[in-house]
């Protein structure tokens, strides 16, 4: 190896260890974090970061996105949080520069609702693979569902109603919804017209998601699971390397009929799961022939 050809590997060596430094002090100056978090390399630029979150941790989202708006272009992040059933402050759709993937398990949400209209989050790039909520609670407070809710002239954005578009596998696996000051609804004089008019105006102003990559969908275990949920992946969005499709668990009915052109719509498809439902009839599935695969 030649002179230049050792210094150039020296230098890269230097570059990457400052790079590496730097995402650790970074990490450290998240206070909130750095207590009840510990962040290890994984590879080269790879970095696990996992918390158990047990009190009042006040873990703030919106902190975590700011650190990885200032780490290196080519760091990659693995989040894990898991709760005590304590609060954090986690808004959907978790978008953060450099986030490959996140576990959120036995956690308390707020503030999932606030960020549903936020322009700014769709120009935050969509580096999410895997998602996966396990066992936990979003509690919503009267004006952010007002807010979020779909309007005339006020839509979604499409980081919102798509979540990660380039992720292979979003998981969603019994969560429940709360309302922590439902009396408060009295306030808001057109809140009941409002959120009779959301399916109208969502269906009217909804997008077609792109999951390319996508091979795992799962909403499991919501007995509150709303039928737009299922519609939306069945009818509106893209998945054509969709393997699995699981909706068990959520108390339906009437939804297999939806899924008579699953061939069609999933040529993919390995595994389709609707077991522990109130389903009582199966539909006829037309048989459309085997599906070349890759």
């Amino acid at each position: 190896m030649s002179w230049c050809s050792k210094q150039n590997q020296m230098n890269n060596l230097t570059a990457m260890d400052t790079i590496v430094s730097d995402v650790m002090i970074q990490f450290v100056l998240l206070e909130n974090w750095s207590r009840g978090c510990n962040i290890s390399q994984t590879g080269l630029t790879d970095f696990n970061i996992v918390c158990f979150i047990k009190g009042n941790s006040n873990l703030k989202f919106a902190d975590f996105r700011n650190f990885t708006s200032r780490l290196s272009s080519n760091i990659k992040l693995d989040l894990f949080v898991i709760c005590d059933n304590d609060q954090i402050r986690f808004p959907w759709p978790f978008r953060a520069d450099k986030l490959n993937r996140i576990y959120i398990k036995n956690c308390i949400i707020k503030d999932y609702l606030t960020e549903f209209k936020n322009s700014l989050i769709d120009s935050i790039p969509d580096t999410i693979k895997y998602l996966q909520i396990e066992n936990v609670t979003i509690i919503y407070n009267v004006r952010e569902l007002y807010d979020s809710l779909s309007k005339a002239n006020s839509s979604l954005t499409k980081t919102a109603e798509c979540g990660p578009e380039n992720a292979y596998s979003i998981i969603q696996r019994r969560t429940r919804d709360i309302f922590e000051d439902i009396h408060n609804a009295s306030h808001f004089t057109d809140f009941f017209n409002v959120l009779t008019d959301h399916s109208h105006y969502f269906n009217i102003q909804k997008r077609t998601c792109m999951y390319n990559n996508l091979e795992v969908f799962e909403l499991s275990g919501m007995k509150n699971l709303e039928k737009s949920s299922i519609d939306k992946i069945v009818y509106t969005d893209i998945a054509d390397n969709l393997k699995i499709l699981n909706f068990s668990g959520n108390g339906i009915y009437n939804s297999l009929h939806k899924l008579q052109g699953w061939r069609l719509r999933f040529p993919r498809m390995e595994y389709l799961d609707f077991s522990d439902n109130n389903i009582k009839s199966l539909p006829f599935i037309r048989d459309y022939g085997r599906h070349k695969r890759d």
